[in-house]
């Protein structure tokens, strides 16, 4: 190659590439996605086996205080697009703001507290107030609002299993 009229030998060579195919280095395709991958999946099962389980997410609610209280329901606040219900009782000298469950499980189990009733609950102590596990009106059955670990009766199984609604109410 001659350049200015001195002559100069080029050090790179030539090359014409049809595609990416042909500019692979020797070990193979520089796209080659599959090993990175299998390391990337090697690794997320080994970090699955070494990581401790974590526990269910009402767990924190089931290792919470539980509570026995007896008093009247001073006020029930159960609305549309509010949340969940609940209600105020008064027990002894204080009152405690009980947590109840889903509206549609209320009304499915006719469960219906006015302020005057008198009532039981058994709960979880919480920041404010009390979850309820299990709340009698009057001298009703009871209605179960949590199972054994903390999980709303009115929520799904484990394995999508179908949910327990309409099953909360006690067997005496």
């Amino acid at each position: 190659m001659k350049n200015n009229g001195l002559a100069v030998e080029s050090e790179l060579p030539v090359v014409k590439a049809r595609g990416l195919s042909d500019i692979a280095p020797a070990s193979g395709h520089p796209l080659n996605w599959r090993r990175p991958m299998r390391y990337a999946i090697g690794f997320a099962l080994l970090l699955q086996t070494l990581l401790p389980a974590q526990p269910p997410a009402q767990a924190g609610v089931a290792s919470a205080e539980k509570v026995d209280l007896k008093g009247t329901v001073v006020r029930v606040s159960a609305a549309p697009g509010q949340g969940m219900p609940s209600l105020d009782m008064k027990s002894g000298q204080e009152t405690v703001t009980i947590t109840l469950g889903s509206m549609r499980y209320l009304l499915q189990n006719d469960f219906n507290p006015k302020a005057g009733d008198t009532i039981a609950v058994k709960g979880y102590k919480m920041k404010e107030g009390v979850l309820a596990i299990e709340v009698t009106l009057g001298s009703g059955k009871p209605l179960a609002f949590r199972d054994n670990q903390g999980r709303p009766m009115w929520s799904g199984g484990v394995n999508g299993r179908q949910g327990r609604m309409g099953r909360g109410r006690a067997e005496k």
